[in-house]
């Protein structure tokens, strides 16, 4: 099986929204980079040509300054105008103005007086070793004036700049922010997956219906089917071997108290023939009978279990009471193989719990009955209760016995339907009283779960098993 690469969900869409953004933000920059180039333009463009023509208006209203080509008189000309740099793109713009006889009658001072400044008509472009330049040719209505104004491209370039300046820092301050959000509405959109996966989390492993979804995206919609028709199948076929299992049981139980029945009518009648070798054979087969009739009851209770896993236990009992009891039903099985007993039970303690009385006392019965079947006769059996001690809101309940025990390996396997355990030791003293069908531990860890008990096995401090129940005391 190839070993499965995880990422999350949350994070890649993270990362690629943000990436769609940042390539949204850039392409809108350079757009608007674009659009303002050309606007600008169009604006630095109207500027020059309405330069143009008041020039062309100055020159015409004064006569004078068209009548002369001297440079002198051209700058008089211009102090009469009080031109003044008011500002600092006001030197990046020359001009000129020159007649219909190629003679140069008006210049900017920063203009050169020996050349025009571009031989092409209306807009054009230059680029020389001083830069790059804008250059719109005008001649008056009369033809005999034309002016050249010259104009330093980087003024508008210098202008692009700072206006997209002032959109792309801003709009880059704000991505913390927008990344912020994102990630918010990220977790808000994915948080039914969350609520999937919690909700799947914490169910049973018996329970098998489906999913409680009011509201899902549609893209989950497939999954989320998918995993309810699983759960319907899962379940029908596990209905099916519980129904199996309790049909088969019940089936058996009958026919299995008749032959009971019989053989002990066949070995009362033995006994009284005084025949031992048959007496001893009939024994074997009501031990083989009573294993059966053992086995089928054990099975009624794990497939009464199953079917109960969905049930809600909200009685409330007392533990002490109900141990009290299980122990005085045993007392017969206690004293017919003579052994000590000891029951301890905290005094001025109120062991109420909440659960189900009839299931509590097939689990003690259960754990008490394996304790003295794996016991030998005269040896030492101890039920304790009391408050744990690292809560007072929760018991402990040991039972414990000095018969063989189980090896460490096998107390993690005890728990599975009939696994048996395998360290009996042969001789007669110590092997157990009755083979047990491989149920038994299997039942109490069902009910355990059912009530949400702990249960724990460990070696016993008086030689045998020691099992450990723990469970919520209420308050």
């Amino acid at each position: 099986m190839k070993k499965i690469k995880w990422y999350s969900l949350k994070i890649k869409v993270f990362i690629l929204v943000l990436l769609a953004i940042f390539i949204s933000f850039i392409f809108t920059f350079l757009l608007s980079y674009f659009d303002a180039h050309e606007e600008i333009d169009e604006l630095f463009d109207a500027q020059m040509s309405q330069a143009a023509q008041t020039l062309l208006l100055f020159a015409e209203t004064n006569p004078g300054i068209a009548k002369n080509d001297n440079k002198q008189i051209a700058k008089d000309a211009l102090q009469k105008l009080k031109i003044e740099v008011y500002h600092k793109y006001q030197s990046a713009l020359y001009f000129q103005i020159w007649n219909d006889k190629n003679q140069l009658i008006l210049v900017s001072e920063n203009a050169p007086i020996d050349k025009p400044l571009t031989d092409k008509e209306s807009f054009s472009i230059l680029d020389d070793e001083n830069g790059h330049w804008r250059l719109y040719t005008q001649w008056n209505a009369a033809k005999n004036l034309q002016v050249q104004i010259k104009e330093n491209h980087t003024i508008r370039d210098s202008l692009i700049i700072k206006i997209l300046s002032r959109l792309f820092f801003p709009a880059l301050a704000s991505l913390p922010f927008l990344a912020f959000f994102v990630w918010f509405f990220i977790k808000k959109a994915t948080y039914i997956l969350d609520q999937i996966a919690y909700q799947v989390q914490q169910r049973k492993a018996t329970q098998l219906t489906p999913l409680e979804i009011t509201i899902a995206p549609k893209e989950i919609k497939p999954l989320i089917e998918a995993i309810n028709n699983l759960f319907l199948r899962v379940e029908a076929t596990i209905n099916k071997e519980r129904e199996f299992t309790a049909n088969a049981a019940h089936e058996l139980r009958t026919p299995l108290a008749v032959l009971k029945t019989q053989i002990q009518i066949l070995q009362n009648n033995i006994n009284n023939a005084k025949q031992t070798e048959k007496i001893l054979q009939v024994s074997k087969i009501e031990q083989g009978i009573n294993r059966s009739i053992h086995l089928v009851e054990q099975m009624l209770i794990l497939s009464r279990l199953e079917n109960h896993t969905d049930y809600i236990i909200n009685k409330k009992i007392n533990l002490e009471n109900v141990i009290t009891d299980v122990c005085a039903e045993l007392a017969d099985l206690i004293f017919a193989d003579d052994f000590d007993f000891c029951l301890n039970i905290s005094e001025n303690q109120k062991f109420e719990i909440v659960g189900e009385e009839e299931w509590i006392k097939i689990l003690l019965r259960n754990l008490l009955k394996n304790a003295m079947n794996y016991t030998p006769k005269g040896g030492k059996i101890i039920v304790n209760l009391e408050v744990a001690k690292s809560r007072n809101n929760k018991f402990d309940l040991t039972i414990s016995d000095s018969g063989i025990g189980i090896s460490d390996k096998e107390k993690l396997q005890v728990f599975n339907r009939f696994y048996q355990v395998n360290n009996c030791v042969s001789n007669e003293v110590n092997a157990p009283k009755i083979k047990g069908c491989g149920l038994g531990l299997a039942i109490v860890k069902n009910i355990a779960d059912l009530h949400n008990f702990n249960i724990t096995l460990k070696d016993a401090e008086i030689g045998g098993l020691e099992v450990k129940i723990s469970g919520n005391i209420v308050l």
